[in-house]
């Protein structure tokens, strides 16, 4: 293949090539795959990594951001208390520190309410809504508390734990907390006083909101005690838990006035967490104000913290997974794009070894036409070695024996990438021309375009040859090696379409042939033939032609002659050869013929013309005159053929109108009592003798026989429901059915429509039909023994080869002609012919039918020699189904009569 190499323009890739790059690609998306598990891993811990930093600065962030907030606040309070306090030195009526009282309250929203009262706790100002309300002592303890071990310093401002309601002593059912702060204030003068004032829970809140509205978290306010001051989401039930988050924020300010912390939670034991880092760690930041001792601290959670990185995380490995399935997908899809290209390449291994020994001729062109590739089969075939065919153009090959339009069809074909196929007659190196079925095919590239042609040569020769001679034999007749009858009636046919001459027919029948065969024996007869053949083809002029139609019937087409008076010299020239001597064995033989002339008339067929000839051959031979030209008398006998032809296909087409049958029975010749019947077909139109010869000539005689066949089964079965169980019912067949229907599965479907026992049935065949012993004839006859069917042979005695066909077939029954049987009393010859079948049937154990008796006188001799059964208008005539019952019926009345 390394030609196809070098002249494609377009490098051909092999399949080694190709499973090298198919690896190298499967390769390359294997690596491509750990690259990005791996690159994909790092980027999850990375961004992990961010994701804990980001946390913890914003918890920072919020934490130092709110912790200001509320230093900011309490310093404000803590400025106006010390305001307050100063006002308080000066004396200021009742209605002016009421005033005042109240533009700090507007001052601060972060405060509900404040009370003055003076170091021995005597309330000296109040809101009006508290005025008169007592403050709880344990309130005003909160001002007296140490904090590690001081007491409370004036300026400074101390929280208390959140109490319920909007004020102290507030007695609202509302939902509303406040948050005790306490201030210690000392005048100019040195006085000591005590504002109490009930910082709104809702402050804290909005302060403390804007962290959770950001990103969420848990914001909490702690008191170096421990004591939950504030926290958001604010709840009631969270202030329970102040003891336990006592312990946390004394830790804290173990540690540092601020810091940030991770908050591990549960172990992890999902497979992501194991491979790319845990997901179960919050952050918490704190921040401790210097001017007060609070904690605040920003918790994140670990949903807070990681939700939008587990949701981020969630869609780079479904990409992920989309980009490793793909990858997955396209390494199968190199996998079996290997593995197929391996079994490619084997294959095309396979098929190259095979190629290369194959019994036909194999080889390979490119679109110019150069030879590429040879196998050794091309080699033997042709006798051109690989390295002599390599580069020629396969006109290397060309006989000429194909036309220049062959090869332009031929070439228009392959061009546009169809299959060629046909049979082309070539010549070898030495000359020698070989017949090829050739079958070419294009190879197409991507463009549908032809790249190279493969063709393939089967060497059919021989066959050619077998079928020639076949050809030759199915049209020749063996013995004289002339057309045989279905050659002649095709170039007949031919001939009158073509009507280029006048044309005439000879119809010549040998006179008393067969008894020559009789006499001397079939080779003397065949050579005979044999010997008139290379005469007649003697005297043959150019362009007119010699059929033999079987047995001693030749027939001559005739383009040579104008007229009645050449026509008449040629059949006498005829006439001449026939009657030159013949020799056989040294002994001479005379013999002579009867020919039978016509002219076509214009539009007339080839049957008709064959039929008219072959009359005015038979009217020779009844006048003994050698030959005979058709004339009107003879047309007339001809129309009239014609008219019963029509008419009996007509009848056969339309429900057999006209046609009928009739049963003539058979007896027992010593009791004269019915024991079977034969079915016997009738015609209005014409005589049995006439025309059953006419269907057998024609196919009607395949549709008569199937309707015989049918009307017989029904007859029977009437015959069964009237009571009459009749033996045995005998059925002639044609020959024609034997030897060209499969007539056996005719009879089983119609005994099995019928309900009729087949063993009841016989079917009569004549010697003709069982001679020609063909495959179709052997099993119809092989299915009706099978089916326990009857075989009668007919008109035994009269054929070539009686004897022999009963050695040769199952036959049951022989029927002994009436030509024989009308010669009783009369011919000693036939009665000892007849006294012979009925010793022979004895001896092998056949019955015996006599056909035609008529006379008492026949009936006596057939009775004394102990002949069966016979049947005859001496005992009936043909009758139709009503009467055959009505006489069985009449047997039956006398046998119970007799009885």
């Amino acid at each position: 293949m390394s030609a196809i190499e070098e002249r494609s323009t377009t490098p051909i890739l092999k399949g080694s090539a190709m499973l090298r790059q198919w690896l190298v690609l499967g390769v390359f998306v294997a690596c491509m795959l750990i690259a990005l598990v791996v690159v994909s891993g790092a980027a999850f811990l990375q961004g992990r990594q961010q994701t804990l930093e980001s946390a913890r600065q914003y918890a920072s962030q919020s934490a130092s951001l709110t912790t200001d907030a509320v230093t900011r606040t309490l310093e404000q309070v803590r400025w106006y208390a010390t305001l307050l306090g100063e006002a308080v030195d000066d004396h200021p009526s009742e209605q002016q520190l009421q005033e005042r009282m109240a533009d700090v309250l507007q001052q601060l929203p972060a405060l509900r309410s404040l009370t003055l009262f003076s170091a021995d706790r005597q309330v000296l100002h109040s809101a009006p809504e508290q005025l008169g309300v007592e403050v709880a002592p344990a309130l005003l303890e909160s001002c007296a508390h140490t904090v590690n071990g001081h007491q409370m310093m004036a300026g400074s401002l101390r929280l208390g734990t959140p109490q319920r309601g909007r004020w102290p002593g507030d007695k609202a059912t509302s939902s509303a907390w406040y948050i005790p702060v306490c201030a210690l204030l000392r005048s100019n003068q040195g006085h000591d006083y005590y504002i109490y004032g009930a910082l709104a829970t809702e402050f804290f809140e909005d302060v403390f909101a804007g962290v959770q509205a950001s990103q969420g978290g848990d914001v909490s306010l702690y008191s170096y005690r421990g004591e939950l001051l504030m926290t958001v989401p604010f709840h009631p039930d969270n202030f329970a838990a102040r003891l336990e988050q006592r312990a946390r924020s004394q830790n804290l300010l173990e540690r540092n006035a601020y810091g940030e912390l991770d908050l591990p939670g549960q172990a992890s034991t999902g497979w992501l967490d194991r491979w790319l880092g845990r997901t179960d760690i919050g952050v918490l930041a704190y921040r401790s104000p210097t001017q007060y001792p609070l904690v605040l601290e920003v918790n994140l959670s670990a949903d807070q913290v990681w939700s939008n990185w587990r949701q981020s995380r969630t869609r780079l490995l479904g990409l992920l997974a989309v980009v490793v399935v793909i990858l997955g997908l396209l390494a199968l899809y190199a996998a079996f794009h290997i593995t197929w290209l391996m079994r490619s390449e084997q294959r095309n291994r396979l098929l190259s070894a095979a190629l290369r020994s194959a019994a036909n001729a194999v080889f390979i062109t490119d679109t110019s036409g150069r030879i590429i590739w040879v196998n050794k089969a091309f080699e033997q075939l042709t006798g051109y070695r690989r390295e002599d065919a390599l580069q020629q153009q396969p006109s290397i090959l060309n006989s000429g024996k194909q036309s220049a339009a062959f090869y332009e069809r031929f070439w228009r074909t392959i061009n546009s990438g169809q299959v060629w196929q046909g049979e082309v007659i070539n010549r070898t190196r030495e000359g020698k021309l070989i017949t090829v079925n050739q079958t070419v095919t294009p190879l197409l590239d991507k463009s549908q375009q032809p790249q190279y042609y493969v063709a393939i040569h089967e060497n059919v020769t021989e066959q050619k040859r077998a079928e020639q001679r076949a050809l030759y034999l199915s049209r020749h007749d063996t013995l004289t090696r002339l057309p045989n009858r279905l050659w002649f009636m095709e170039l007949l046919e031919q001939q009158i379409h073509e009507e280029t001459a006048p044309l005439s027919l000879i119809y010549l029948d040998l006179d008393r042939f067969k008894e020559l065969n009789d006499t001397l024996g079939h080779p003397a007869g065949d050579a005979l033939l044999i010997t008139l053949a290379n005469r007649f083809r003697a005297i043959l002029p150019s362009g007119d032609l010699l059929a033999r139609l079987g047995g001693d019937e030749f027939a001559f087409i005739v383009h040579s002659c104008r007229d009645e008076n050449e026509l008449a010299v040629m059949a006498t020239q005829i006439l001449q050869v026939i009657q030159e001597p013949y020799f056989w064995e040294r002994q001479r033989i005379s013999i002579s013929a009867s020919l039978g002339l016509t002219f076509r008339e214009p539009g007339m067929l080839s049957s008709p013309l064959v039929q008219a000839a072959e009359l005015a051959m038979y009217a020779a031979k009844e006048n003994k005159s050698g030959y005979a030209f058709f004339d009107i008398s003879l047309s007339q006998r001809v129309r009239r053929r014609n008219m019963l032809e029509l008419a009996l296909r007509s009848a056969l087409d339309h429900d057999s109108k006209g046609l009928w049958l009739t049963l003539q029975p058979q007896v027992d010749l010593q009791t004269a009592q019915i024991v079977g019947a034969e079915v016997l077909v009738r015609w209005d139109q014409a005589g049995p003798d006439e025309f059953v010869p006419l269907a057998e000539g024609s196919d009607l005689i395949l549709l008569l026989g199937d309707w015989i066949l049918e009307q017989s089964l029904r007859h029977m079965q009437e015959l069964d429901q009237a009571g009459i169980h009749l033996p045995r019912l005998s059925i002639n067949l044609s020959a024609a059915q034997l030897e060209r229907q499969a007539v056996a599965e005719r009879v089983h479907e119609l005994v099995v429509r019928y309900g009729i026992d087949p063993r009841r049935l016989e079917m009569e065949i004549t010697e003709t039909a069982l001679m020609s012993a063909t495959e179709q004839v052997r099993e119809n006859i092989h299915q009706f023994r099978m089916l326990g069917i009857g075989l009668a042979l007919d008109d035994f005695g009269t054929g070539y080869s009686s004897l022999s066909l009963l050695k040769d077939w199952p036959v049951q029954v022989v029927k002994i002609d009436t030509s024989f049987v009308r010669a009783i009393g009369e011919s000693e010859a036939a009665e000892s012919i007849i006294r012979g079948i009925l010793a022979m049937a004895r001896s092998m154990g056949l019955q015996v039918v006599a056909e035609g008796i008529e006379t008492d006188e026949q009936a006596a001799f057939l009775v004394a020699e102990q002949c069966p059964m016979g049947q005859g208008y001496r005992y009936a005539k043909p009758l139709v189904l009503t009467l055959f019952m009505e006489r069985w019926q009449q047997q039956n009345g006398l046998t119970q009569e007799s009885c």
